[in-house]
Order: C-alpha cells, then structure tokens, then sequence
C-alpha cells in the first residue's frame, strides 16, 4: 500500500537522523497515512518525533495523544509522551505516561525508567514514593551511576543522612573520577544536617580536586556552623561571608561565567548561607545585597518582564508558597489575600509542590473556604526559567513573595521579576536585598525611624499587621505527668527554632536557672538532631551546673506541642530573632511572656503584638530586667492568671481581623494604580 510505503520512508529518516528532511514526507503523506487505522498512529508518532525536533513539545504532546486515539495500547507512544512531559516539567502526566508503558511493556522496563519515575514523584515532592522506585533500579543489571546521586538526595530530604552519605561513597567507588563531584555533594548534605567541620573537609576536597571551578570555591569560602559558639565566633563568621562574596563579585569582572539551565543548582547551594545569618543579629543588607550580586551575574538571562497591553478588570494578585512551609505561608499571606473583596480582586496562590491542593479540601487544617471562587492555585514546576514564565502568562497585577530569602524559586523569579508591583513581608526574615523586589510590607509597631535603613525595598509600615491569621484551635489540657515533668517546677519555656539561640541568649538562661533552684527550661530539638547535639554541648560548656534542668523535646505533633506550650509558667521570647507562629500562638492562650526587643523587625514582633493587645508590660528594656520579669512571674500564679484572662478578653485584635484586609486591598489598589492606568 502506498501509505505504507510512505510511513517506512519516513521512519528511515528519522532513524538516520535527518529530520531536516522529515517536513515534505510528513506533509504529503498526511492523508493516506494519518486517517487510516492501520498507519494512523504510527504516522502521529514519527509526526511528534519531528515536532520535538523542532522544539515544539507541545504540538508533539497532542499529536501523541492523537496517536494513542488510534492505538491505546502502544507502549512506544507512551514512553515518547512521558518523555515529552518529563521535557515540560509536567510531572503528573508524565507518571501517568510512563505508568501505562510499565503496564504494557514490563519485560523491557530498565534502571533508566525507574530513575525517571522516581525523579518524576521527586519533582511533586512525594519523596516516599520515589524512594522504592530508586531501590528498584538499584536491582537492575544496567544500573546507572545516577541512580546513586539522586537516591542520596533522595535519603537526605528524608533525614537519613548515613544511608545518603554511603550511597555517595557507592557513587565515588564505582566512579573515581566523580569523586570531585562526589565531595562537593558530601559537603551540601553535611552542611545542611548542621556537621560543619565534616562538611568543610569534603568542600576542601572538592576544590582540590577541581581548583579552577569558582562556584564550588565560593561555595567553601561562605560555609560557617549552624550553631555558634559566641559573638566573636559570629562576627568573624560574618566579616567573612562578606570578604569572600566581595573577591569573587572582583573576581567576576575579570573572569565572567554563566552557569547552565542544569546546573543551576549549584546556585540553589548557595542560597541559604545568606538566609540563615538572619539568627546571627548582625546586619543582613549588605550580605543579601553582595548575593544579589553575584545571582545576576551567574545566571542564565530570561526574556525580560514586559507589561500586557491591557488588563483584566480586577486586580489579579499572585501568591507564592516554599514547598517546605505552605501552611504557614497561608496563615500568613494565603489567609489575607483569600478575604480580599471578589467584586475586585483575584488570587492565584502559587508552589513548586502539589501539596498546595490540600489547602483546598476541607479536611485540612487550613484551607480556603469553597465559597471563594476568586481564588485559585497553580502548582509550578522546580525549574525556576519554566516556573517565571508560567507565572508571567498568569498576567498579575502583583506578586507576594512570602520568603524569598529562605526559597531559592522565590528569590530567583523575583530577581527576573513576574510581576509590575513585586512585594514580600514579616515571613521573610528582613530584607531580600532584591533590587527588583518593590516593597516590604510591615506594621508600624513592629518599625521605628531607623528601620527604612534596613531595606532595599521601599518599607510599607501599615497601623495593622500585614496578616489575617486563623484562630488557633487548643486541644484539651494534660497533666505535667503527660511529658514528664513535676509539678512542683517552675517551667520556662522556649518553643522555637533553636537556632534562634544566639550566644548571648546563654547568660539569661543561666541566670533565670541559678536564680531559681525550682526552674525547669524547655526546649524542642526539631527534625535536626546534630543542632540540639551541638546547642545542648555549647550549654554543657556556659552552665554545666544548671544542665539537669534544661529539657529537650523531640519535634512533636501539633497537638503536643501546643499540650505543652499550655503547661509552661512564662514563655520566653528569645533575644534578636524572637518568635512569630510560636508568640501568636502562647498570646492566644494567654500565656506569661518576657521579651526584649531589638534594633530590626524580626527581634521586634513579639513586643509589636504585645502592644496591640495593651500588654506593654511584657516588654523589658534590659537584659537584667528580662530575667527578673520572668522570674516574678515564675512565683506569682495570680498574676498569670491575670494575664491569661487579659490576653484571652484582647485576643480577637490579632486574630482574623478584618481592618487588615481592608488596609490591604486599599494598599494593592494604591501599588497596581499606575501600570493599569497605562
């Protein structure tokens, strides 16, 4: 038959490699080929692999699916079009596709396979899932060296950094002349887990290995502990971090490099070392300006931002969440943006995870009421090019960030910039140091006079806090007995991040325990076991005489830790970096606290919602004053009861406050005012 004859000329082709000529034969051959049941799949085949060719994955995406109308049970078809969504970051599909081929050709599935559908369920964040697919490839006689690199970190976002570092060592074994890549590696997963010196010994080798590769020897150079030991081990950290990414900003005009649309995640490593110095209380502006810096200068160029010619009649408003944190992002910005008036607003809440679904099913604990139909989400691809233009096509009016300092995506599409009005708020800890990020939004009584100095963006300090956030449900009350403690103590309690420890945070608690032989501290360690190890021997060096009355809890359910936020006698707020989620949740409680405020907003919320709820006697001016305040409410249980039945009368200020959503849409309609009036 003629259409045969055609289909087999146009399969030589493409198996010789000369697509260039593939255009004409696909063409002519359309309609003997393409309508007939016995070539009309084959045809939307060979009609894909030509369109991929020509970069137009998604023309080869539906002639795919045109093929599989005629021929659903090919598995060839299917694996092209897992392959073609793998190309597109649509992952959902993609597992779909490639799941049909696993059913239909099991015989010829390979350790390649399961490595692609295991980065597929790594991509949606389903760690779980991918992890007895990498086990499965593991099993293959064609196993490929891959297989180890993205099982170890497949094993360190789960925590098990022994097994990551051994399939790492695997890796290095079978491949020595990795081992530079191998150790740069070793030393990301170390670095992160808090094993600092470990971590250092690995990056050393890296770069000795490969001494003209300047990322990785920046990345070395910007390494410091997680936990310091005291301020002058912090300072010279922090003089440090400066003078390395000054030689290489130096070093760049002289010597210009680009990373690749693939290895940008090496940029991604270096991220959080301009994050994580917010605990530190030292100045993070200049830090986090120097890193803007050096990420304009590394990578890639996307097309510019252009405004559309016209605009949608309301005001549409974009919302990004870090996988990692979504449902703190909704109580935070989620939460306000979703009461905005539908009459003249939309939102679109954004996330690289599909966990942003859940805020979307009444079972869980936070989600969007069903009745707001002006509010959408868009789970975004992890490649931070496809992700800007994604959420570029969205056409916003306004893009919140909710902390683009701790989500390399977030900081990168800032720095590309997705939207006319760009802002972020009290989630990110101070400022981006983001040239294209606009605007802060705070509360005035978290700011003072001086705080402008401490942005790059212009600061909004509003009379209400930038946030409408749920009431918080208590489980019912437990006994001490429940967690272990006496009765008979006075508990102080710091239930927050302990890197928000700073060394000087040492002398108050030392102080407080020395003073009071019936006081108890307590602390909760979190998933990182190395930073409470390390914590807890910084302890055992300051107060070795108060250390058996220092508690650590492992990271506990919700229901637990707020069991045991309810059994404490003061909460203290720690100094610099002071609590957020942790203070809303003991105000609402009404439970005793102490906190001494400090010179930039993250060391001042505390003391900021102390004063909307007219319990300025909570703030303290001294750290002598800090540690007698908490020892006075230690030994007066009527004047916690007091407070407790204060706070509980005031509480609604902070909670659900609906003045704050009216201040927010008059401030979106002031900021997106100028480029829809264009």
């Amino acid at each position: 038959m003629k259409s045969q004859r055609q289909l087999k000329r146009i399969q030589k082709l493409r198996q010789r490699g000369e697509f260039t000529s593939l255009k004409r034969p696909l063409r002519r051959s359309f309609a003997y080929c393409a309508q007939h049941v016995s070539t009309a799949a084959q045809w939307h085949y060979e009609y894909a692999c030509w369109l991929e060719f020509e970069g137009r994955a998604r023309e080869a995406i539906v002639a795919c699916r045109h093929a599989l109308r005629w021929d659903r049970n090919n598995a060839k078809i299917w694996y092209k079009l897992g392959l073609l969504y793998e190309k597109q970051f649509e992952f959902f599909y993609c597992l779909e596709a490639f799941s049909q081929y696993l059913n239909l050709a099991p015989e010829r599935v390979s350790s390649r396979l399961y490595l692609r559908i295991a980065r597929a369920f790594e991509h949606l964040n389903m760690e779980s899932s991918a992890l007895p697919l990498y086990l499965k490839a593991l099993e293959s006689e064609d196993v490929e060296p891959g297989v180890y690199f993205f099982l170890a970190q497949s094993l360190d976002r789960l925590g098990d950094i022994d097994a990551a570092m051994e399939c790492l060592m695997t890796l290095g074994r079978m491949f020595p002349a990795k081992l530079d890549f191998v150790s740069f590696l070793m030393g990301y997963s170390l670095e992160k887990k808090g094993f600092y010196t470990e971590a250092l010994r690995c990056y050393h080798e890296a770069v000795a290995r490969q001494p003209h590769y300047l990322i990785w020897q920046l990345k070395r150079d910007l390494i410091y502990p997680l936990v310091m030991q005291d301020a002058q081990e912090i300072e010279a950290y922090h003089q440090k971090l400066q003078n390395a990414l000054e030689q290489f900003i130096l070093r760049l005009k002289h010597q210009p490099i680009r990373v690749t649309r693939e290895t940008v995640f090496l940029l991604s490593t270096l991220h959080n070392n301009a994050a994580y110095i917010a605990y530190h209380h030292l100045p993070v502006l200049a830090i986090r300006q120097q890193m803007t810096q050096v990420m304009k200068a590394l990578l890639p160029t996307p097309e510019a931002f252009s405004l559309p010619d016209t605009w949608a009649e309301r005001i549409h408003l974009g919302v990004m969440f870090a996988p990692k944190s979504i449902s703190l992002g909704y109580v935070y910005a989620g939460a306000l943006a979703e009461q905005l008036d539908p009459r003249h607003f939309e939102v679109t809440l954004f996330c690289a995870s599909p966990d942003i679904r859940l805020l979307f099913k009444k079972e869980s604990r936070y989600h969007v009421d069903p009745a707001h139909e002006h509010v959408h989400w868009k789970m975004l691809p992890q490649d931070i090019f496809t992700a800007t233009r994604q959420v570029r096509e969205s056409r916003l009016d306004a893009f919140f960030f909710t902390e683009p300092a701790w989500d390399f995506q977030q900081n990168a599409m800032a720095l590309f910039r997705v939207a006319p009005v760009q802002l972020t708020s009290w989630m990110n800890p101070g400022s981006t140091g983001l040239q294209n990020m606009d605007y802060f939004y705070s509360c005035a009584l978290m700011e003072d006079a001086e705080s402008p100095k401490h942005y790059s963006e212009t600061l909004i300090a509003e009379a209400e806090f930038p946030s409408f956030i749920p009431h918080f449900k208590f489980p019912d009350p437990v006994e001490r007995e429940h967690f272990g403690l006496s009765e008979e103590w006075h508990l102080y309690g710091c239930l927050q991040n302990l890197l928000k420890m700073h060394p000087d945070f040492d002398a108050l608690i030392a102080d407080i325990l020395r003073s009071d032989p019936l006081g108890h501290l307590v602390l909760i360690s979190g998933k990182n076991l190395k930073i409470a190890e390390t914590l807890t021997a910084r302890f055992q060096k300051h107060m070795p005489d108060v250390m058996e009355r220092i508690w650590v809890f492992p990271e506990l359910p919700n229901a637990d830790f707020l069991r045991l936020l309810q059994l404490l006698d003061v909460v203290l707020d720690p100094l610099y970096y002071g609590g957020g989620t942790t203070t809303y949740q003991a105000l609402a409680w009404g439970a005793s606290l102490v906190t001494l405020p400090t010179a930039e907003m993250i060391g001042r919320i505390t003391g900021a919602l102390c004063k909307a709820l007219d319990h300025e006697e909570a703030i303290v001016d001294s750290p002598t004053a800090y540690v007698q305040r908490a020892l006075m409410l230690a030994h007066q249980p009527e004047e916690r009861l007091r407070i407790r039945q204060h706070l509980r009368a005031r509480k609604d200020v902070l909670f659900e406050n609906t003045a704050a959503v009216r201040q927010f849409e008059a401030l979106l309609t002031e900021l997106c005012a100028p480029h829809r009036q264009r």
